[in-house]
Formats: C-alpha cells, structure tokens, sequence
C-alpha cells in the first residue's frame, strides 16, 4: 500500500492493474504475434530452415527453442523464435516434440 501511494504522490493519473491483468495482456500480445507469424511464414516463396537449441539449467531444469530461418518476399532474411519451451531430461523424444511444435 505504501508504494501504491509513493506511486500515486508521484503521479496522479497512474494505473494499477493486478498480475491477472498483466498476464491476460501478455498472453492476448503473445496470440496475436503468433498469428502474424503464421500468416507470413504461409507468405514465404521459399523454404524454411528450422534449427534447435536444448540446455539444462543449473537447476537441472531442460529447454528447448526452436528457430525458423528464412527469405521473406522481399529478399531478406528472417529468424524468428518459433516456440521456446520447457523440455526436461532425458532428450530421447526430440524429433516427436519438433514434430508437434511445427504442428502448431
């Protein structure tokens, strides 16, 4: 509450909106980003590249990203995270998670 009003003191017209909120915005930017990437990788004249990258956190924590490389329509070339995701050890499913990953 203190910081709330050290906020407001500092600036009336400042907006406080709950984690719920902010989580519901992210994920509503996150969905319409993920459109857009679709709807220009259809657009592409030419093939896509995928690579991947798995690590394990020191926490022995695993991940996984996976990376689209491509020429766009207008001749320049794109990289764009497709999916970054938790994957823990072991990593003997690796190409049924691709699968299902470029799937989506």
């Amino acid at each position: 509450e203190k910081i709330r009003d050290a906020f407001t003191y500092d600036n009336r017209e400042i907006e406080f909106w709950s984690r719920n909120t902010a989580a519901e915005d992210v994920f509503k930017i996150y969905e319409k980003e993920k459109r857009k990437l679709k709807e220009s990788l259809i657009r592409i004249p030419g093939r896509i590249c995928f690579t991947t990258d798995l690590w394990r956190a020191l926490t022995i924590e695993g991940y996984l990203c996976l990376t689209a490389h491509y020429v766009d329509i207008d001749g320049v070339l794109k990289t764009k995270i497709i999916s970054f995701c938790a994957f823990p050890p072991p990593h003997t499913a690796i190409a049924m998670k691709l699968v299902e990953l470029i799937k989506e």
